[in-house]
């Protein structure tokens, strides 16, 4: 009998068995008898699938649920694999299948951030999992045990797709991490292995789903024309060729190339590959007339095949076909289409970045977005809240401290600018906490919010209700060109002679960007500057003007209070310490604060891909999404993640910052093209974005849509 037909009494552990392939590895395996340690991060998904094998014979505990987030620090992670060890004390085989596909990036604009998950997800947790599973099967001596990686086809070289660079490098590792762990545990009688499958449809691969090369690929280079969401030959593979058997050390391919799925190994079968390989190549063939052609052109006499040929062909796995039968046969004459080629398919990944990537109604809901960010997030500790507080206070103390006490005259020239920009930075911060508590993120009791983001921000000289109140309508109708409170573009028939004339040349730009980071603040609070037009004069600080409802008006004149009384203390401290002591001592650092409330909000709101909408286009979800998270680096940090994580801000403004980095990377698989982070330096990126995005107009492809786009062409 083969050894895959009976495996009862096994035990398997499943990472990554909420959905996709994983599941379906946990029910075929409980078919076979094993029992299953499901483990991933989602508890009630494994529930419901421990759930459904228990009572399919009624026989319990045949599955348990372990959570486990493969990007958790390695002590949780140990924790989690003791508690599936002991569930059954043993465990025979382990299957790491959890993994992260990730956006799609050319490998240009991908962000730093971007790679470091996709590897602490498909390497690290994959490598950290085998330890501790491996220690316990070496030292239990149960007689050895097996591991599975799940690798891709990624991950080899004759498979490449154009916008996966990490993706594939993390699964072509894990390749590397599955020879040298085999190499090294053989001695204890445990197997490794890695079985590569093809692109299935799943979570993780959705986003790339819905790309249009995408579905160029699928449509010219599969016969049923689609993809499935599993294969048998894929849990076929499993029980056959890794969990039980004597195999090491082999990569196997479950190739999804036309959904007639075979499982192949490295070391056999090498006969029936090639005739599938040639089953492809001649489908290609029948269907746009290019395989079978190119490679007989290398013993037949015929000329060259068109270069129009070349660029029909327009998918990237045929693409890396043409490249290489191009390298070995043709040369010079068709290395010219390769290049065209190469440009096209380039072009396909950037247009949506090019034109913007969010202007389409997403195919989900606010509703979807919440469930995939973990429940915790959205708790707001008021300990955990404060101790940020006193952390920038104490900062403040300390700085002053220094200003005033140690500064020797022979530094100061040096030491007041560093002064400056240091608590500068850390005033953002704070200002940062009385923003977070004007949307109640900071704890679950509103009046304590107000009374600590009132004397914050009025210690600021910020109107805090006043601010507060027009910057909950900013949130409700972002992007919006009709209702949305500040950041509103300008039409080209807006455009001032002197925009167009400061635009013109570098230096005008220069003083318009001063003049915006400078002033920009003060103006908007007082002015209504870069606001939306009202009927009437809007100012912060006028309680019967046109931005505030009756209702809110007695509030308004508590915020003129606070910032006049603050302006009080500040009169009467420069009276008894002087003026000059006043400006470099909390002046300039104010000056510092205010310019990066302008630059942080300009940054976040304003890029070549973000679009905006008249009301025939416009809806609440789209315009939270039509925002960008920017990297400030360090600053990230002390500006409590409002620069980083503000696509999220926007979508859950009640969640606390110190979440805020979590929640974003637990939505960004489900918003996929959707969301938005540019990794340009914050210095570089609004040269750039000052620019370029000078007005709006309406798309270029349907000037009967309601959508803008910001352009920068001058006549």
């Amino acid at each position: 009998m083969e050894p895959w037909k009976d495996l009862t009494g096994k035990v398997v552990m499943v990472t990554g068995a909420s959905s996709g392939i994983g599941l379906e590895f946990c029910l075929d395996l409980a078919k076979a008898g094993c029992r299953i340690i499901a483990s991933a991060r989602r508890v009630d998904r494994l529930k419901t699938l421990c759930n459904k094998i228990n009572n399919s014979d009624g026989l319990a505990r045949r599955a348990i649920a372990v959570q486990l987030d493969i990007t958790a620090d390695s002590a949780t992670i140990q924790a989690a694999v003791q508690i599936a060890w002991d569930a059954f004390g043993r465990i025979d085989a382990l299957i790491n299948n959890a993994g992260l596909r990730g956006n799609v990036y050319d490998s240009l604009d991908l962000p730093e951030e971007e790679w470091e998950h996709t590897y602490k997800t498909n390497l690290r947790g994959a490598w950290l999992v085998s330890k501790y599973v491996c220690r316990h099967m070496r030292d239990s001596k149960q007689g050895g045990g097996s591991v599975i990686n799940i690798s891709s086809i990624a991950g080899l070289n004759r498979v490449l797709i154009p916008g996966g660079l990490a993706y594939a490098s993390s699964k072509m590792a894990l390749d590397m991490v599955t020879k040298m762990m085999a190499l090294e545990l053989g001695v204890d009688n445990i197997r490794v292995n890695s079985i590569s499958p093809g692109i299935f449809k799943s979570e993780i691969t959705k986003s790339l789903m819905e790309k249009e090369w995408f579905n160029n690929v699928t449509v010219r280079t599969i016969p049923l024309r689609t993809l499935g969401t599993t294969d048998p030959a894929l849990t076929s593979t499993v029980r056959s060729n890794g969990l039980f058997t004597y195999d090491v050390m082999k990569k196997f391919s479950v190739d999804v190339y036309s959904n007639y799925t075979i499982a192949s190994c490295q070391a056999g079968r090498s006969s029936f590959m090639k005739a599938f390989q040639f089953y492809c190549v001649h489908d290609i063939h029948k269907r746009i007339n290019i395989g079978l052609r190119l490679v007989h052109t290398a013993s037949e006499p015929d000329p060259p095949i068109p270069v129009a040929v070349f660029r029909n062909v327009g998918t990237p796995i045929l693409c890396n076909f043409v490249k290489k039968v191009c390298r070995k046969f043709l040369f010079g004459v068709t290395i010219v289409a390769h290049f065209r080629i190469e440009k096209q398919e380039k072009d396909m990944l950037s247009d949506n970045k090019k034109n913007g990537v969010s202007f389409a109604k997403p195919p989900f809901t606010i509703g979807d977005i919440k469930k995939a960010i973990p429940p915790h997030c959205f708790q707001r500790s008021l300990v955990r809240s404060f101790s940020y507080l006193v952390q920038d206070l104490v900062l403040v103390s300390v700085f002053y401290y220094i200003a005033t006490t140690y500064f020797h005259p022979l530094f100061c020239y040096l030491a007041w600018p560093v002064y400056w920009i240091a608590q500068g930075c850390v005033l953002t911060g704070i200002w940062m906490i009385g923003h977070e508590l004007g949307h109640h993120a900071f704890s679950d009791y509103p009046w304590i919010n107000d009374t600590i983001g009132f004397i914050l921000h009025s210690s600021l000289l910020t109107p805090y209700f006043s601010w507060k109140y027009t910057h909950r309508r900013h949130h409700s109708n972002t992007s919006s060109l009709e209702h949305d409170e500040v950041y509103v573009p300008r039409l080209k028939s807006q455009v001032t002679w002197l925009t167009k004339y400061l635009n013109k040349n570098p230096l005008g730009r220069v003083f318009g960007l001063a003049t915006t980071l400078n002033l920009g603040w003060p103006l908007y609070l007082a002015f209504n500057a870069s606001g939306r037009p009202y009927h009437g004069f809007a100012s912060h600080y006028h309680p019967h003007g046109p931005s505030y409802y009756d209702r809110e008006r007695l509030q308004i004149y508590f915020s003129d209070a606070g910032v006049i009384a603050t302006t009080y203390v500040l009169y009467r401290i420069a009276l008894a310490q002087g003026l000059t002591w006043l400006v470099c001592i909390y002046g300039v650092p104010l000056q510092i604060m205010n310019i990066f409330i302008v630059l942080i909000t300009l940054l976040n709101h304003t890029h070549s891909s973000v679009p905006h909408y008249d009301s025939s286009e416009w809806d609440w979800l789209r315009g939270a999404l039509a925002t960008v998270d920017r990297d400030f680096g360090v600053l990230n940090k002390v500006f409590h993640h409002i620069p980083d994580a503000h696509v999220l801000h926007h979508l859950f403004s009640t969640i606390p910052h110190y979440h805020a980095l979590e929640a974003t990377r637990a939505i960004k698989p489900l918003l996929g093209e959707y969301y938005q982070f540019d990794s340009t330096p914050f210095y570089k990126a609004l040269w750039r974005d000052y620019k370029e995005c000078i007005y709006v107009e309406k798309d270029e492809r349907s000037k009967d849509s309601g959508i803008y786009w910001y352009k920068s062409e001058m006549n």
